[in-house]
């Protein structure tokens, strides 16, 4: 015998780490896919008998006696759900616009005094700058 193997068993140990992984993979795959059915079997039996006690529940709740204050409660109840839905303006809206307008209109007199002492800055940097320069051209 040689001492020499064939070529084809050097692969060997790849082919043997390929085939394991593959197999890792599937069974990993398949677990959990196993697990996921259940999962789903058992969320299915669940809700199925949560549907069946709702409906037994349903069915031996008796229906209110002819009662005249029951006539029209579907329209009320719209209305209700209609008016929580899309809600109105508020009752202090008109007063809340009114203190907006005072704000602005207080805001705006701030602005206007906060641009002339802005202006007036720029003009004592600019005298600042002039005197300056005089200092240094010898006070000429």
């Amino acid at each position: 015998m040689s001492s020499q193997l064939p070529y084809w068993m050097s692969y060997l140990p790849l082919a043997n780490f390929i085939l394991t992984w593959g197999i890792a993979g599937y069974v990993y795959w398949d677990r959990r896919r196993s697990d996921a059915k259940k999962r789903i079997i058992a969320i299915e039996e669940r809700l199925k008998t949560s549907e069946d006690s709702i409906k037994s529940i349903a069915a031996s709740i008796k229906t209110p006696p002819a009662d005249p204050r029951w006539d029209g409660v579907e329209k009320r109840l719209l209305a209700i759900e209609a008016a929580v839905k899309n809600p109105g303006v508020c009752s202090n809206h008109g007063r809340m616009e009114d203190n907006d307008k005072h704000i602005n209109a207080r805001l705006d007199g701030i602005k206007a005094g906060v641009d002339k002492i802005d202006g007036r800055l720029e003009g004592i940097n600019r005298m600042v700058d002039l005197l300056t320069q005089n200092e240094l051209n010898g006070g000429k």
